[in-house]
């Protein structure tokens, strides 16, 4: 018997999950994944990065100091990095993205990502027990195509 998914094993397949801290995120992937797992440790968590299933958010003061760093897991990636999953995310699949990484995306100001949600061409969402609004891809590219 193969790998498989079952919810029991990752609840939250197709999130993306927000850490304070590396540590936090380490546990968590160990919680769920221990046993997939070929490799524990820097060399995994530098790898996944690499090939961005982990992504480091820096938010900066108005001195371009960094005050807090942030963690996001791509859930539905790593599955399938794991070969728990065989679906690659398809384009009607939940992508998520805070406002910092619209704002890149879209090559505008952070202040304009919330002047844009403000004006009602982007509806931000709350997801429970993360910190922050998130923006859903199908949005950003409807904003895009009215442009």
């Amino acid at each position: 018997m193969g790998k498989t998914y079952s919810s029991e094993l990752h609840p939250r397949a197709g999130l993306v999950v927000e850490f304070d801290n590396q540590g936090s995120l380490l546990r968590y992937i160990l919680h769920f994944f221990y046993e997939q797992l070929e490799e524990v440790g820097t060399d995994m968590m530098d790898r996944l990065t690499n090939e961005g299933i982990i992504k480091t958010v820096a938010r900066a003061s108005s001195g371009n100091e960094v005050v807090s760093r942030t963690f996001l897991l791509d859930c539905h990636e790593l599955l399938v990095r794991l070969n728990l999953i065989d679906t690659p995310r398809s384009s009607n699949t939940l992508q998520l993205y805070t406002i910092q990484e619209v704002a890149k995306l879209l090559g505008v100001t952070r202040q304009t990502v919330y002047n844009i949600i403000n004006a009602g061409l982007l509806q931000p969402v709350q997801l429970k027990g993360i910190k922050g609004q998130r923006i859903r891809k199908g949005d950003i590219d409807r904003y895009l195509d009215m442009k």
